[in-house]
């Protein structure tokens, strides 16, 4: 056997490089938090979604998607401070580098257009090695309900002599939730004209109201002044009362009222 031998000018052997240094990793996270009820159809309401970095490192180039799902809805913007996001049926917002326990949270408003069951879901996405990858999406949801809005009608008197007036007025109340874009609408019998119209609006042979929005609990009233006409013989007629509106159940009201012919001038001579 031949056996190496080293000469005594060659030195020691060089040292091994040392470990390429570990790429680095951190944890992400999201949050989807609904707002808080109740949820009524037509009635918009915040969502947040909160991302953060749980470390050790930090995020590199950190996106954001998020889609809504379920009942039909119109997404009326997304917030989150110093980032611009994409909004539509699917929502995207470049978030950029996240520091180690930094987190955003994003606002998106949201209006459902049906009582059907609503779900907003967000996925987290980084460029850097993600340690824990269960957390990356999350979602939450909400059942909208239609408003529920009650109406009577009721026309004070209840036979009318001709040319007498009265005042028919119109009550709605919010049960629960609140309630928008509200109409109002009062149909009259071609024997009773208005004289007063209190602020409706005339139109295909109805007064009608419109307001904006109701809060939950609370009771509005609508007043039409009219007056009889003269009839040939005494007649039951009936005024019906309306009210629809977004994500309102139609709902209506009625009451009835007898006009009475004129009285014939009595004999003399």
């Amino acid at each position: 056997m031949v056996m190496a031998i080293r000469s005594p000018m060659m030195g020691p052997p060089p040292p091994p490089p040392p470990p390429p240094p570990p790429a680095p990793r951190t944890d992400i996270a999201v949050d989807v938090r609904a707002p808080s009820g109740p949820h009524t159809v037509g009635q918009p309401g915040t969502w947040e979604i909160e991302v953060v970095n749980n470390g050790p490192q930090t995020a590199a180039a950190v996106n954001l998607s998020a889609r809504r799902s379920g009942a039909r809805a119109d997404t009326l913007g997304a917030e989150v401070a110093q980032t611009g996001c994409r909004t539509g049926t699917a929502i995207n917002c470049s978030l950029g580098d996240l520091a180690a326990g930094e987190r955003r949270v994003i606002e998106v408003r949201l209006r459902p257009q049906e009582a059907e069951r609503l779900t907003l879901s967000g996925e987290v996405t980084t460029s850097t090695t993600d340690t824990i990858a269960e957390n990356n999406s999350d979602e939450d949801s909400i059942r909208p309900r239609l408003a529920t809005v009650n109406v009577d009608v009721d026309t004070g008197e209840r036979r009318l002599d001709p040319g007498e007036p009265t005042s028919v007025v119109t009550e709605i109340r919010t049960n629960g939730r609140p309630a928008r874009d509200v109409s109002v609408c009062v149909r009259l019998p071609d024997v009773l004209t208005i004289s007063r119209r209190g602020g409706a609006r005339l139109r295909n042979g109805q007064a009608c109201w419109q307001v904006d929005r109701v809060a939950a609990n609370s009771t509005r009233r609508f007043r039409l002044r009219v007056r009889a006409l003269g009839v040939s013989r005494a007649r039951r007629v009936t005024v019906t009362a309306v009210v629809r509106g977004s994500g309102i159940r139609t709902r209506r009201a009625r009451a009835t009222v007898v006009v009475l012919p004129a009285q014939a001038p009595p004999v003399t001579g």
